[in-house]
């Protein structure tokens, strides 16, 4: 008995031992769910403190589970904050005291309660006179639109002056149902549920004053027993005249009775047959955009007896506008009457006017026709019923001159805000034309194009010269020839300042005139061979330099480059002289000699053609291999091959008879293999990429390899890749900076077609940059996405200040082209490049361009050159380029900014994103924002504290990246729009 005692007073002891702590039950944890998802965060540990009571945290640990299995093994405890899986969700608790590992369990719900789904925003809009006097208003009258369907049942609604006062239930309007509000007010309403969540609906009144409509003259018509058809909108723009109102924004509508047109009902516009006879009176309501606000005016329908004489029509005229003066508007009377008599005639150059009875054109037969008057209203009476019938005589001014090569014509037109006219002149004796500005003023964000024969290929885009007066560019001097019998010169004016504004900005005056009235100077620089000073037959042209030439000594210097060594100047004018100059690019100055770098005062008679030869002689043995890396298509992105080029490119005078190039690839590359390789090549793979063997590479000969490589879809967005490439034979060779070439590259998510980049990467350590040939290595690329073949293809790119023009030089371009520069602007011309759409030839549908340019002098660690190219196809609108930014920093760094340097919030955002730096031991970080085509949106920096905000309101919605850099450290975020 006494065994029996001693056993049961153990396990109790055991038992009071097992369970001395003590868990007190935790509460439901409730949240409100401001998505709709269900699903949020909830911090376990609030409970904390209820499970332990009285007990001290030092001594028991607290740990929260999924299960109760789980809880009561203490495996698997959960980490604050956890998000819901289930609504609601039951959480279990294990209490366990630290000294002797007894443990109590219990168990908790998370609840997330729907926010009420009230609407975002309600508006009133009212027609008031004064909408600067308040006005008394009830907010409970809004209550339906702020409910948007939802039961009002248990819902509490108070209204706030603020938004952080609705957000917080404080200050209350207390006399929301009799308060003095404001138009153009914000004001809030709080909705809250039984559960303690929340909304808030922002509420707005706007106001509107009614048009006034003018009141029309009557409409009138005949017939013999007192009915007719009226076209009722025939009259609105007499009721709109002198309201400034835009399309769209007002309402107007006929009705027949006073009481229809208050309520807006039973519109009766268009053809309306009368219901009352010889005289009916209807009622015009004319409205706010909203169709709240409204007046209302009448017109009259008056049917006189007899009948409308029956006329004929006039084909549309072709006019030049060139003859637009003392023009005879009553020829066309014969066509018109058809044989009628006892009438009279009368004509209108405004619409109005004819449907108002207003005052007819006093002279008809010495009219003064202008480019703005595109038809002439004609009206014919009965002289004895005084019915009326109407017509009208339209003018084409755009493809009706025809030039006799014995007399240019003068054209003069002043063009207007959004004017997209243009102008075909066709040639009497089928020879080409040419179009030469003695005057006209243009804006550099309009374009004059002038389009050959046909509607053929782009002969020029452009603005013509600076004046040094802001935006006003001047066209005088400019001459372009048709390659066919018609020419077309059109203006694209995109812009709020035009010649019609009388602004600043002179009308346009321009001669078109025959070919044959024009002299060519050909520009050619060659090898001369022989030293004969003559380009004969049998010597090629040369193109390792450039050209300059000035007009009539007028002080602008044109610097011309081609890839072929030969250009053209048209003159129309035996007067004009032209000065002309060859220069070799400096590194092959003392390979070879200009026997004539100069050519003074050259003119042309018209219908001729003057060739200008430079004649360039090889005076030493100079062996010059250039090897260059290209990209130019598509960038790196993860999960994609890509290509790079390879160009070898023999810009000495004899053959390179071997070499080797080594490749070496970038680690994050994975190499595909070549295409493209001279059957007599020898292709070595390496381990950090391939050499490559040739022979027998003639002078001006190019050899261009394809390299295959695949970015891993595991390489990050933003990383940096480098490719390099080297001669490794050239220790004699003549230029030994293009022996190597490096090529570095932003991986990318998407991109864009179209764009410019700088071959050493984003960033360039400033002193390895000094002890190098300091160029910078740009490739503009471009591709057609339209449907059908670009006939021309032509690229702006105006040089930023801290690039220097001068030492500007071209290295390769995917096909035949001309670049002129003019001071920092360059503009390269693709003429009949027959460029494919995509759609029909990918591979082929690409080009590019490739140069060197060195900063301008003075250039610092810390400085950085941005550069942005406009490609245009055909007559398109220009495709823009991303703006590619290159900054010398004092070092690189294989580091970066940890990701969790910086953060973002909100992610994703609607309106504002707010940029933090987390660590503070980086200053003066640079802030970008890209979207997925790799184009930069946004910009600025982190100089002060570690905060900045960025606007995000006008972006469409979708995926960007925010870069961080300060110079030497970079991270990319993604960002997501809503």
């Amino acid at each position: 008995m006494l065994l029996t005692l001693r056993f049961i007073f153990i396990c109790l002891f055991c038992s009071i031992f097992s369970f001395s702590q003590e868990i007190n039950p935790p509460s439901d944890l409730s949240v409100c769910d401001n998505d709709t998802d269900e699903i949020t965060a909830f911090d376990l540990n609030i409970n904390d403190a209820a499970i332990l009571g009285e007990q001290s945290p030092n001594d028991f640990s607290v740990t929260y589970h999924l299960t109760e299995a789980s809880a009561i093994s203490g495996e698997s405890p959960l980490q604050s904050p956890y998000y819901n899986t289930a609504n609601p969700q039951s959480i279990y608790v294990r209490l366990e005291e630290l000294s002797t590992g007894n443990y109590d369990t219990a168990s908790f719900n998370l609840l997330v309660n729907p926010i009420p789904a009230a609407a975002n925003f309600v508006s009133r809009t009212f027609c008031s006179v004064n909408d600067q006097e308040p006005f008394t208003f009830d907010f409970t009258s809004l209550e339906p639109e702020i409910l948007n369907g939802i039961p009002a049942s248990g819902i509490q609604i108070s209204y706030h002056l603020a938004e952080a006062d609705a957000q917080e239930n404080a200050n209350a309007i207390s006399n929301a149902t009799s308060f003095e509000a404001e138009y153009y007010t914000n004001y809030f309403a709080r909705i809250e549920n039984e559960a303690g969540c929340f909304g808030v609906t922002i509420l707005y009144f706007n106001t509107s004053i009614a048009p006034v409509p003018n009141n029309p003259t009557p409409l009138l018509a005949c017939s013999p027993d007192g009915f007719a058809t009226f076209d009722l909108d025939s009259k609105i723009p007499e009721i709109m005249e002198g309201i400034d109102l835009c399309s769209g924004c007002y309402h107007l509508s006929f009705h027949e009775t006073i009481q229809n047109a208050e309520s807006n009902i039973n519109d009766v516009s268009g053809i309306y047959s009368n219901i009352v006879s010889n005289q009916q009176t209807l009622y015009v309501r004319l409205a706010d955009e909203a169709n709240e606000c409204s007046n209302i005016t009448t017109l009259s329908l008056i049917v006189n007896s007899g009948v409308a004489p029956e006329i004929e029509t006039v084909e549309t005229q072709e006019v030049c506008p060139s003859y637009l003066e003392n023009y005879d508007l009553t020829q066309f009377e014969d066509t018109i009457l058809n044989g009628l008599t006892n009438v009279s005639v009368s004509y209108f150059d405004d619409y109005i006017g004819l449907t108002s009875n207003g005052d007819p054109i006093v002279d008809p037969m010495t009219y003064d026709l202008s480019l703005d008057v595109a038809t002439i209203y004609v009206r014919v009476s009965d002289l004895d019923s005084e019915c009326s019938a109407y017509t009208e005589i339209n003018f084409d001014y755009y493809n009706g001159c025809e030039v006799n090569c014995g007399m240019p014509l003068n054209m003069t037109f002043c063009y207007a805000n959004g004017d997209e006219r243009e102008f075909t002149y066709t040639s009497a004796t089928s020879e080409p034309l040419v179009v030469s500005f003695n005057a006209g003023s243009i804006h550099t964000a309009d374009r004059l194009l002038v389009i050959d024969s046909d509607g053929g290929a782009e002969l020029y885009n452009g603005y013509g010269n600076d004046t040094g007066n802001g935006n006003i560019y001047d066209l005088s001097g400019l001459t372009i020839m048709s390659t066919g019998s018609s020419i077309t010169v059109k203006i694209q004016s995109n812009f709020n300042n035009s010649c019609s504004l009388n602004d600043g900005y002179n009308e346009w005056n321009f001669d078109v005139f025959c070919a044959s009235s024009l002299g060519f100077i050909e520009v050619n620089a060659f090898l001369d061979t022989n030293s004969n000073g003559v380009f004969d037959d049998t010597e090629s042209l040369y193109n390792q330099g450039n050209f300059t030439y000035e007009q009539n000594n007028d002080g602008i210097i044109n610097t011309v480059n081609t890839s072929t060594g030969t250009f053209f100047i048209g003159s129309e004018d035996a007067s004009n002289t032209y000065d002309f100059s060859y220069n070799l690019y400096p590194e092959y100055q003392s390979c070879y000699s200009i026997t004539t770098s100069s050519f003074n005062d050259v003119s042309v008679e018209t219908g001729s053609v003057v060739s200008v030869d430079f004649p360039i002689e090889n005076i030493a043995p100079c062996d010059d291999l250039g090897v260059y890396l290209i990209n130019s298509a598509i960038p790196p992105r993860p999960g994609f091959t890509h290509l790079n080029q390879l160009v070898l490119q023999n810009s000495g005078f004899s053959t390179v008879t071997s070499g080797t190039v080594e490749v070496v690839l970038d680690p994050l590359l994975e190499y595909q293999g070549v295409t493209g390789v001279n059957p007599n090549y020898t292709i070595t793979d390496t381990a950090t990429g391939f050499t490559l063997d040739f022979v027998n590479l003639e002078q001006g000969d190019t050899e261009v390899i394809s390299i295959s490589l695949l970015c891993p879809a595991t390489v990050n967005l933003g990383e940096v890749v480098e490719n390099t490439a080297a001669y490794l034979d050239g220790s004699d060779d003549l230029v030994l900076s293009n022996n190597n070439s490096s090529l570095s590259e932003v991986v990318v998510g998407s991109y864009d077609p179209n764009d410019k980049m700088e071959s050493h990467g984003p960033q360039i350590v400033f002193d390895e940059f000094t002890t190098s040939d300091e160029y910078l290595y740009y490739t503009i690329r471009f591709q057609n996405l339209g449907t059908f073949n670009a006939d021309i293809v032509r690229i702006e790119d105006a040089l930023d200040t801290g690039l220097d023009a001068t030492t500007f030089q071209m290295l390769r371009a995917s096909h035949d082209y001309t670049v002129t520069r003019t001071g920092n602007d360059l503009e390269w011309y693709f003429e009949d490049i027959n460029l494919p759409a995509a759609q029909d030839d990918e591979a082929g549908s690409n080009g590019y361009v490739y140069f060197k340019i060195k900063p301008a002098s003075g250039y610092a660690i810390g400085d950085m050159i941005p550069n942005t190219a406009d490609i245009y196809f055909d007559f398109n609108e220009p495709v823009v380029t991303n703006t590619f930014e290159t900054t010398f920093v004092e070092t690189l760094s294989a580091e970066a900014f940890a990701l969790n340097t910086f953060s973002l919030s909100p992610n994703p955002a609607n309106d504002t994103v707010s940029i933090t730096m987390t660590d503070n031991r980086f200053e003066n970080v640079n802030v970008s924002l890209f979207d997925v085509q790799g184009k930069q949106i946004l910009n600025t920096q982190i100089s002060e504290g570690n905060q900045t905000d960025l606007n995000v309101s006008q972006l469409q919605s979708g995926l960007y990246f925010v870069k961080i850099t300060n110079g030497q450290y970079e991270a990319v975020k993604k960002l997501v729009i809503n």
